[in-house]
């Protein structure tokens, strides 16, 4: 396990992640980091009022994993932003870091 690069933050307006200050009812939160069999998965959305705009990955597994979390990571973060709440499918081969996510996002999510 490892840190997460930063490159997959997704769906992030221009201004980016504002780490926490609000700025027009926007703001970041932090979901739980969860342990997983292969490493940490932990996510940060940011939100305007109650839609989720960017979901940042702060940890996730790395090292000999990095393919299946690289494949992973872009699907469950587009699912959330399309879906708008954490009532998304895992990923086919990566069920210990697609839980973790969801768990992480979950957790987030309760904090809106």
């Amino acid at each position: 396990a490892g840190s997460w690069s930063p490159e997959f933050l997704v769906g992030a307006t221009s201004s980016g992640l504002n780490n926490g200050t609000a700025s027009q009812g926007s703001r970041t939160i932090t979901g739980d980091a969860v342990s997983t069999h292969y490493g940490n998965v932990q996510v940060e959305i940011a939100v305007t009022g109650t839609h989720i705009d960017a979901v940042n990955v702060l940890q996730a597994p790395s090292g000999r994993d990095q393919q299946w979390t690289d494949h992973a990571i872009p699907i469950l973060v587009q699912e959330t932003l399309s879906a708008q709440n954490a009532e998304i499918s895992n990923v086919t081969g990566v069920s210990y870091t697609s839980a973790g996510f969801i768990q992480s996002l979950q957790s987030a999510i309760a904090q809106i």
